[in-house]
């Protein structure tokens, strides 16, 4: 919704398209609730998981999202100095848009206990600012900073809300002992923050939700 034009604007598109006889194939990242009027009018869709709306509609062909290509450095000890961790530093490590509904400063609140017993304990927030929803970023932005400074752990906390290159994305992941997701148990959408701990060879503990379907091995 963030990206198109108007259900009614984006139906006249997809028509004037058709006139020209131009096929439309969209990409579904969720399924919003227009989606049963958008697959009536365009030839093909690309799903990255099954649809919750539409069973077995011929219309829609299932690509799952892949995994970033990442080369792995010679030497973990270096890249860890180079990020500014030590070799008796446990990293935990999470990433993905900064949603309120991904509780990241509720999980926060959680570990803190454990993070002030233990100064080795040190978390990684790569939860990037993004432009669907602005205003929810901010407020869970805030709610991050309030717990950090609420508990005194801003040494052991690591947040970075710029959406980093993809080298230093995967090489934070890499470093760390092991990474974390939340997500409510049913979605509508896929997961692309999941592929990245695929790519960086590092476990993932993650809920049983729908957002990660296609997430079992190594979680």
């Amino acid at each position: 919704p963030a990206i198109v034009p108007g259900l009614k604007d984006f139906i006249d598109l997809v028509s004037e398209l058709k006139t020209r006889k131009i096929k439309v194939v969209c990409t579904f990242h969720s399924e919003p609730p227009a989606t049963v009027q958008i697959m009536k009018a365009i030839d093909r869709a690309i799903y990255h998981r099954p649809s919750n709306l539409l069973k077995n509609d011929p219309k829609i062909i299932q690509i799952p999202m892949g995994v970033p290509v990442f080369q792995v450095p010679v030497n973990k000890l270096d890249t860890r100095t180079k990020y500014g961790f030590k070799k008796s530093d446990k990293i935990l490590t999470t990433t993905g848009f900064m949603f309120t509904w991904k509780q990241h400063a509720n999980i926060l609140d959680m570990m803190a206990p454990y993070l002030k017993k233990d100064p080795n304990l040190k978390v990684q927030l790569l939860t990037s600012f993004n432009s669907v929803n602005p205003s929810e970023c901010l407020k869970e932005n805030q709610n991050i900073k309030d717990v950090i400074d609420r508990h005194g752990i801003a040494s052991q906390v690591i947040h970075i809300t710029d959406f980093l290159p993809q080298q230093e994305l995967n090489e934070r992941l890499w470093i760390s002992d092991v990474g974390y997701l939340w997500s409510d148990i049913t979605t509508s959408s896929s997961s692309a923050a999941g592929k990245e701990f695929i790519t960086s060879r590092l476990p993932l503990v993650a809920t049983q939700s729908s957002h990660y379907h296609d997430l079992r091995e190594g979680v």
